[in-house]
Parts: structure tokens; C-alpha cells; sequence
């Protein structure tokens, strides 16, 4: 589970907007490739234009959701989701304390963000007119990290819905909330600045 909020976007004219993703670990292996990364499941955001252009282009499984601006209660984060203000999914952080960007837990080894374009044909249900996976690589060498810090604990939920509070949304909400989590391995805020236009996605095969 992952919220980011994006501040002063070149290609929005200094504005921004925020995300938030769910994603797993997983291998893909196809006839040439075999990758290892991270399978999104879902992406919310908060704008439609990042939500057009990375569905359309990129193929990422992005939706729209309320994103207000993380809560901060003394060394406690809190992450909110909703939809027409009915609220489907929060995080907190607790027991924040800084560290240095080397101090950060080492990183799972991941060779990126795995994802399934796919674009329905029209008038023809359940026929794609495109699908198939692909790979964002995980270098990043723009990001720089200005800020650091690291939980104790982290608690993730999601609230099971109604289709009447959430009529899009509720399958993949209450989906998601019908797994069982396990215990919190690591948790950071990090604050950051830099990064790509996602131009080094690749089709794999």
C-alpha cells in the first residue's frame, strides 16, 4: 500500500495531484522475458488527467478517488481514501522517527512495476482490442531523497462497502479488504524530489 502525494508537476504547469496504489510481488514469465517486480493491482488518484494519460499510454489500472492531504498527529501519519465522501481505506503510520536515506531498510529486489495494459474493443464484450504485460524499470536517477523517516508500526484497512456508497468501486474495495494481512515488515515516509516521464516502459513478452 502505497499514498503519494506529487507537488509542482512540470507537465501540469507546477500543479499536482496524489495517488494511491496496491500492489504485490510477483514473476512474470512469458516465452523471452522473466521478470521479478511488483504487480499493480490498482492505482486512485485524484485528477483526471494523470488518470487519462496513464491509462490510455501506459496501460496502468487507474481509477478515481478523494485524496485529501496526509494528517499529521504528533510522530503519527494518517492516509486517507474515499469516494463521494464515504471513506473506503486508510493508513497510518505510527511512531515516526528520522533516519538517513542509508538507514532505510534495503529494498525487496525488485526489477520494477509490473502492470496489464488491456483495452476493451468496442461493441464486443470481453474482447481486447490490446493486452499485454508490461515492465516501468525501477531506475529512478533523478529521485534524490531529502527527508527520511521510519515506523514502528504501520495498520492498513479497508472498509467493506456497500455498492450504494461505493457503486464503481465497491468490488475492488471489498476485494481487497477480504484479505488478511500480515504482520507490518517495514513502513517509511519519505519526501523526494525528481523523477521520469515513465518514456523507458517496456512490452514484454
Amino acid at each position: 500500500m502505497n499514498f503519494t502525494y506529487c507537488k509542482n508537476i512540470e507537465w501540469l504547469a507546477g500543479r499536482g495531484y496524489n495517488t494511491f496504489g496496491v500492489s504485490v510481488p510477483a514473476t512474470y514469465e512469458g516465452k523471452i522475458d522473466t521478470v521479478h517486480g511488483d504487480f499493480l493491482f490498482v492505482l486512485w488518484e485524484n485528477m483526471a488527467d494523470p488518470i487519462i494519460t496513464g491509462r490510455e499510454e501506459l496501460g496502468l489500472s487507474k481509477v478515481y478517488c478523494e485524496l485529501p492531504e496526509p494528517q499529521f498527529i504528533d510522530n503519527d501519519v494518517i492516509c486517507r481514501a474515499s469516494w463521494d465522501g464515504c471513506q473506503f481505506a486508510s493508513l497510518q503510520l505510527s511512531n515516526l522517527r528520522a533516519v538517513s536515506p542509508e538507514e532505510l531498510p534495503e529494498p525487496a529486489s525488485s526489477e520494477g512495476s509490473l502492470h496489464y495494459k488491456y483495452i476493451p474493443k468496442t461493441s464486443a464484450p470481453g474482447i481486447a482490442d490490446v493486452e499485454y504485460p508490461t515492465l516501468i524499470p525501477a531506475d529512478t536517477p533523478n529521485a534524490k531523497i531529502d527527508l527520511a523517516k521510519q515506523a514502528e508500526n504501520a495498520n492498513a484497512h479497508f472498509r467493506q462497502s456497500s455498492w450504494e456508497e461505493l457503486p464503481t468501486l465497491v468490488h475492488i474495495v471489498n476485494a481487497l479488504a477480504d484479505l488478511t494481512l500480515g504482520e507490518c515488515v517495514e513502513a517509511t515516509l519519505i519526501k523526494s524530489h525528481g523523477g521520469k516521464d515513465l518514456s523507458d516502459q517496456l512490452i514484454l513478452d
